[in-house]
């Protein structure tokens, strides 16, 4: 299955835990078509941030296991989906990235990478690096002018 619309997984966190842009970007994750990717990345950068800001006690234990709770909600009813593709591939675009566009984060051009092998024409960013490249690599950027 190939997606529209990739997240990078501080905007897929939105999605989960309120802040301040969530309402927005739910707004407009709702308005596309299809499932949204939930890589192996997500999934690890995710578990990452949920825990970290449960240990700085930004994030009741409670919410942290509600949100496990509807990523398996999510990819049970194809909110979600887990893509099947070559990670060889995909690193390899992320290398690229990193070559041509100067000071780009490993991860974040790994989420690109995954975006382009994904045939996303969608990305969504509220980093402002990634999103330069994201402009730069031709995807719909949003929100718009970060």
């Amino acid at each position: 299955m190939k997606a529209g619309l990739y997240l990078d997984t501080s905007a897929l966190v939105k999605l989960y835990v309120a802040e301040p842009e969530t309402e927005k970007l739910a707004a407009y994750v709702t308005r596309q078509p299809g499932p949204l990717p939930y890589t192996s990345l997500h999934e690890l950068e995710l578990t990452h941030a949920l825990e970290r800001r449960a240990a700085d006690g930004d994030l009741p234990r409670a919410d942290v296991a509600r949100v496990y709770t509807l990523i398996e909600k999510d990819l049970a009813d194809g909110t979600l989906f887990r893509p099947e593709f070559a990670w060889e591939s995909a690193f390899s675009k992320a290398n690229y990235l990193v070559r041509r566009h100067k000071n780009l984060r490993s991860l974040d051009s790994l989420h690109l990478g995954c975006a382009l092998d994904l045939n996303c024409s969608k990305f969504v960013t509220f980093d402002q690096r990634q999103a330069r490249v994201a402009t730069a690599e031709k995807f719909v950027l949003w929100p718009p002018g970060i």
